[in-house]
């Protein structure tokens, strides 16, 4: 009863989230925004300068160059590792079929 009664007295203590709402952004707004402008200007003056990319393109093609070989690793590990999972549950079910006639037929 307790439950149905808990709104007749008042409000409800909301708790300290509440408290958490009432700090407002607007004092921090300035520090934001100069640290936007800030970040803004690195930006814009680094875009003029120009990016090496002899390393990345180095290390994409070294990658690019071992993807057939783990894509022919994969094609020929994966008829094994099926052939190996059928005959495994082939062999478990026909496990339990013998242990369920061996069951029935125990008196």
């Amino acid at each position: 009863m307790s439950k149905a009664n808990q709104y007749l007295n008042g409000p409800v203590d909301p708790g300290p989230k509440a408290q958490r709402s009432k700090t407002s952004i607007a004092p921090r707004m300035p520090v934001v925004f100069g640290f936007l402008f800030f970040v803004c200007m690195f930006v814009v003056g680094g875009a003029s300068a120009e990016i090496n990319t002899t390393a990345i393109m180095d290390a994409i093609s070294a990658f690019v160059s071992i993807m057939p070989g783990i894509t022919n690793m994969i094609t020929q590990v994966v008829p094994a590792i099926m052939t190996l999972a059928i005959v495994g549950f082939v062999l478990k079910f026909f496990n339990q079929i013998i242990a369920m006639v061996a069951s029935v037929l125990k008196f």
